[in-house]
């Protein structure tokens, strides 16, 4: 019943793991405009902070808002899931073949929506890669 691989939180919250990227070769120091004899990026930071930080871009309060969206998506896919699934433990539910294929179509039809959101949320989510 659950994605490729995805792990939950004891709450039941889904855990998503991500690879870290691997790291650009730093570029060619260049002279600071501070005149302190800083370089680069790494002028305006504070030290100890990683050059990284200072050029990393957070994403839009769109970006969130859409992600945010497709992650609850998957959450009431899953539940729906759940309840479909529960309601198919009924003896009833299989007690002729005209409600077999029923309860089959309906159990395709709650699990293909899991799928289908889970897809959505992982091309979003490779679109940022990109």
């Amino acid at each position: 019943r659950r994605g490729r691989g995805e792990e939950r939180r004891p709450d039941g919250m889904a855990v998503r793991r991500t690879d870290p990227a691997p790291a650009a070769p730093d570029p060619a120091p260049t002279p600071s405009k501070a005149g302190n004899g800083a370089t680069g990026a790494t002028a305006s930071l504070a030290p100890g902070a990683s050059p990284d930080a200072a050029t990393r871009k957070s994403p839009s309060k769109n970006r969130l808002k859409r992600q945010a969206q497709l992650e609850k998506a998957v959450e009431e896919a899953e539940a729906a899931l759940v309840r479909v699934e529960d309601e198919l433990a009924a003896p009833e539910a299989w007690a002729s073949k005209h409600e077999s294929a029923k309860s089959e179509a309906k159990h395709t039809a709650a699990r293909r929506a899991v799928e289908d959101a889970y897809a959505a949320l992982e091309a979003f989510e490779a679109e940022a890669l990109v």
